[in-house]
């Protein structure tokens, strides 16, 4: 579909977004290479309604979190299946603790801002 990108799969259902209206403001971020100074600079230049995409080294277990918030000191998200369960979960990270985390240990696949 023109302008439709995958943006994963839950219940083996497909899920998309229209990526026309989406920039990358980060680029790929490879496995322990994300600085806690780059994901400030990342996440504040995309804003809130941003969406951030991680996956593992070798290109699976993608996860998706939508930025809901944003401060001088960090940033809230909200996400699902987390935890496997499908749970909605609202997470708020300083930018080291996001680094430290599961998902800042993978890097960045991107994050894009909304551009409408």
């Amino acid at each position: 579909r023109i302008g439709h990108c995958p943006i994963g799969t839950a219940a083996k259902k497909k899920y998309y977004y229209d990526c026309r209206k989406f920039k990358d403001v980060s680029g790929r971020v490879a496995p322990g290479k994300l600085t806690a100074q780059k994901m400030k600079a990342a996440v504040t230049a995309a804003g809130v309604g941003a969406h951030i995409r991680t996956n593992n080294r070798i290109g699976q277990s993608k996860h998706s979190m939508s930025i809901i918030a944003v401060t001088d000191s960090g940033f809230t998200v909200t996400d699902a299946n987390s935890d496997g369960k499908n749970t909605i979960k609202v997470t708020t990270y300083t930018w080291s603790s996001y680094v430290s985390s599961k998902y800042g240990k993978r890097g960045l696949y991107y994050i894009k801002k909304y551009v409408g």
